[in-house]
């Protein structure tokens, strides 16, 4: 085994120093240059960090600013939501209200129809009623009440809601609560049916009346000078009948 051989300065020449010592310069520099690239690309990679960084932070907040603007759209939806479903809830509670009302009124507004429609019928048949007639050389000897249908082939086709006669003469009624003159109208229509529907009068002279607790539109003095009877009540069974200049007949 050799043992290294130890070169001692003053066995090199001055140019193999000088040789060494550029040699040395050169590696000095160059491993000054590889540092400074090194610390470029540090700081290089440092920026692109920092920029990544700041675009992620910048991505977080523009999230954040989403999520929080979703949440405070959720928010109002469902605050839209609830006000809505409470407004709904409130017409529902209107609607019924007004329902309930609307039946209660049906009822009375029945009721109120039935007992005096009823009241009139009745009172019609009453002495004082007839006498009315009777006073007019009009004697009333049968009464038919409660909707005397006529029919044909098995339908309805007509109703009178009172037919006073006697003989020889008969009286139909129609019998409002409240009398319009489209209600007179629709009379005098369907009494120029009155002898075919009902042929068992059809030898009588057939006088027509309207009867009503109240008369809208003058259809009183309407029906008058249509040739009818008008028959009104006060209640009580007290009466009152104009008779037509013109009694109309069929």
């Amino acid at each position: 085994m050799q043992t290294p051989t130890t070169i001692q300065p003053q066995d090199l020449s001055w140019a193999e120093i000088k040789n060494i010592v550029l040699a040395v310069s050169d590696q000095i520099k160059e491993t000054g240059q590889q540092i400074k690239a090194d610390r470029e690309q540090a700081a290089i990679r440092s920026s692109e960090i920092d920029r990544q960084i700041k675009e992620s932070r910048e991505q977080a907040a523009i999230r954040s600013a989403e999520i929080d603007r979703q949440i405070k759209e959720d928010r109002e939806r469902l605050l839209e939501s609830k006000l809505e479903w409470d407004a709904a809830l409130k017409r529902m509670e209107e609607t019924d209200a007004i329902a309930k009302q609307c039946l209660n009124e049906t009822k009375y507004l029945r009721n109120l129809f039935q007992t005096e429609w009823g009241r009139l019928i009745e009172s019609l048949c009453t002495p004082a009623a007839l006498k009315l007639f009777s006073d007019l050389d009009i004697g009333i000897s049968h009464i038919y009440t409660e909707g005397r249908k006529a029919k044909d082939n098995g339908i309805d086709r007509m109703e009178a809601d009172i037919i006073l006669c006697n003989g020889s003469v008969a009286v139909v009624g129609e019998v409002k609560t409240t009398c319009t003159v489209k209600h007179v109208d629709r009379f005098l229509e369907k009494m120029k049916q009155f002898k075919t529907m009902y042929p068992e009068f059809s030898s009588k002279t057939v006088y027509a009346a309207v009867a009503a607790i109240k008369y809208n539109q003058s259809s009183d003095a309407y029906a008058r000078n249509a040739g009818l009877f008008v028959i009104r009540t006060t209640g009580d069974g007290v009466f009152s009948m104009d008779q037509p200049k013109e009694r109309l007949t069929y």
